[in-house]
């Protein structure tokens, strides 16, 4: 039975035990110093003593009317053993961090802190301050507060707390992670929780899908990069367009099924405001006689062209990732602008060619490249038009697309990756899918959304963007007479031919680094063959030392090489990397399992290099023939 503690004496008692732990450095040193029994008391925080444990579990004021304990009076420490018996089934040990949403009383926090190991990560998630408060006088937990392992998060938003449990989760060294939480959390936090795991899931989700892109299709974006090399001679960089555009309105135009409504409106005002689209909306305006200024493209793969097979430019001015699909960039008629997605592969694209061509960023949506446009020329207010990032009247996109679907179709193929959200105006909910939340998520993460304005007039709402009717948002900003696209298409363009002949030397060096890998590869398989056939045989003779001796001679060899070729290697070798890497984390730590664990990797080096070489001679195959050509700009550019 608890009884509720009337005297101070003892709660204060725990309080002091509780301060020798937290020094001036320690992130609760400023709440611990600052706790007030007689304030937490004023706001109606009461404590209570097991009578038979001598525990201490606080009891608070819930939605005005009820009074809740956050820990069990009946025993706070048995039932928290008896919760992470059931919840952590898990072997413990192999946790590499451990989230746990909630203080309470701190008895449930403590038993979790002992279930783990020394070097696992524990991450304390605390919502309210007084509870963190109220916590110092419920016992002595110098056990816990003192951990080294250990992030304290108190008092923030469920966004920046999942935010930084998502950029704890490293696909490779994570073993495994898990939240826990007191029960009493779902009542005092419920909306916290809802919050926070809906954040957790966006971002794990968003971080899943770039390294599953990555990990699956790391050559496609490399070897597009390098190709598109060739096709970037005499062309734009982004970082020359910089404020460009300064304090003069543009639109971002999607390819979302609202933007069909909007396409008169559109058409209307293509000579007075600048017209930014993503190449998949590019055949329907097009259709609807709308000739945007600027297209953008960035993703690499190859269904991407059909939104531009059959499309011949017209004035517009193509804005390219290195890793663009290469058929769009090298048939696209009319000036070509190049950018990075700032991705350490498009690094390898300005070693040779020695051009800054400036970073834009991406969300994983081409969209997101052409929003970080318009703010990088310094448009405003930015108008967004067609992002409905939902199946707006059960529609994924505006006719014209060449993917376009319809929900229940999409549905049939992948009935779990689907949820509904706020729809556009805030009035009921619109089905989206997995993919374009965590695009709509993007939009919501931005710090400064000032000079946004959505006029999609459907699909989902992005919470922090405002949202008008494209008419009166049109009629109301500073229009010009006439777009033109002067200050863009006469830009110095780089990448000369000398430019060109120079990389085609850096290219070559680079390929004889490469020929030189692949040798000291085929070397090291070899001899990692015969140890790993003297350790089949039980061989514990001088012969078995001398092979691993050699092995890890030629091993620091490969590593010498292998540093001025890295970005190669794990392009062309992500999914043996990974598996290498994850390999490491995961297996026993004696010296067989580590050794044999490089067989597979060191056996595909040759391959990798084979392939790396036969894309390079085709790029300086490709300058040579090109000799240069200069890339005249069409002039109707200039007309725009």
């Amino acid at each position: 039975m608890a009884r509720e503690i009337a005297a101070d004496a003892g709660l204060i008692e725990f309080w002091e035990k509780n301060r020798t732990g937290v020094n001036e450095g320690h992130p609760l040193h400023q709440v611990i110093n600052s706790s007030s029994l007689p304030t937490l008391r004023d706001i109606g925080i009461r404590f209570f003593r097991n009578t038979e444990s001598g525990e201490v579990v606080t009891q608070y004021v819930v939605d005005s009317s009820r009074r809740l304990f956050s820990e069990s009076p009946y025993g706070a420490r048995a039932a928290a053993q008896r919760q992470l018996d059931e919840e952590l089934t898990e072997d413990a040990s192999s946790l590499t961090f451990l989230v746990v949403i909630g203080v309470a009383s701190g008895h449930f926090l403590l038993e979790c802190s002992r279930r783990i190991k020394p070097e696992t990560l524990l991450i304390v998630i605390e919502p309210n301050e007084e509870t963190l408060s109220a916590f110092f006088f419920c016992g002595n937990f110098n056990e816990v507060i003192t951990r080294p392992k250990t992030i304290w998060l108190f008092g923030q938003e469920p966004n920046t707390c999942a935010d930084a449990i998502t950029s704890l989760i490293d696909p490779v060294t994570v073993k495994l992670w898990k939240i826990l939480h007191p029960g009493s959390s779902e009542d005092f936090y419920p909306k916290f929780l809802i919050d926070f795991l809906s954040r957790l899931k966006s971002g794990t989700t968003t971080q899943k899908l770039g390294f599953l892109t990555g990990l699956t299709q790391g050559e496609k974006f490399f070897s597009n990069s390098i190709l598109n090399i060739s096709n970037s001679i005499n062309s734009l960089t982004v970082s020359s367009a910089k404020d460009l555009w300064q304090g003069r309105p543009g639109v971002l135009v999607a390819a979302g099924p609202s933007l069909e409504k909007q396409l008169p409106i559109l058409r209307s005002i293509q000579d007075e405001i600048l017209l930014v689209c993503v190449g998949p909306a590019w055949k329907t305006l097009r259709a609807a006689d709308v000739r945007p200024h600027f297209v953008v493209s960035i993703d690499p793969f190859d269904p991407n062209f059909t939104h531009f097979e059959g499309l011949h430019a017209n004035g517009e001015i193509l804005l390219t990732d290195f890793c663009n699909n290469v058929r769009i960039v090298e048939t696209f008629e009319g000036i070509r602008m190049f950018c990075h997605s700032g991705d350490d592969r498009d690094t390898l694209s300005e070693h040779f060619t020695r051009i800054k061509y400036g970073s834009l960023g991406t969300g994983g949506s081409v969209a997101h490249t052409a929003f970080n446009f318009l703010r990088h020329i310094g448009a405003s207010p930015i108008i967004l038009v067609g992002q409905d990032l939902a199946y707006t009247g059960g529609i994924s996109h505006a006719r014209g697309h060449t993917g376009r679907s319809t929900l229940s179709e999409d549905k049939a193929q992948r009935p779990t990756k689907f949820r509904s959200v706020l729809a556009y105006g805030g009035i009921g909910t619109v089905e989206t899918n997995e993919q374009m939340d965590v695009y709509r998520l993007w939009y919501e993460r931005l710090q400064d959304k000032a000079g946004v304005i959505n006029c999609t007039e459907g699909g989902a709402r992005i919470q922090g963007i405002p949202e008008a009717e494209l008419l009166n948002t049109v009629e109301s900003v500073k229009r010009v007479s006439k777009v033109e696209l002067r200050r863009f298409s006469t830009l110095t363009p780089v990448f000369t031919p000398d430019e060109a002949e120079n990389a085609l030397n850096r290219i070559g060096e680079f390929c004889e680094k490469l020929r030189n890998l692949r040798v000291e590869a085929l070397k090291a398989s070899k001899l990692l063959e015969r140890v790993r056939l003297l350790w089949s045989k039980n061989d514990a003779s001088r012969d078995l030392s001398e092979a691993k001796r050699a092995f890890n001679v030629q091993a620091k060899r490969i590593e010498s090489i292998e540093s001025e070729v890295d970005l190669v290697m794990t392009s062309f070798l992500r999914v043996e990397t990974f598996s290498h890497r994850r390999a490491s984390v995961l297996s026993d730590d004696d010296e067989q399992s580590k050794l044999l664990n490089n067989v597979m990797l060191y056996e595909k080096i040759p391959e990798a290099c084979d392939r790396a070489i036969q894309l390079f001679e085709l790029v300086q195959s490709d300058i040579k023939e090109r000799g240069g050509a200069t890339r005249t700009n069409p002039s109707n550019a200039n007309d725009l």
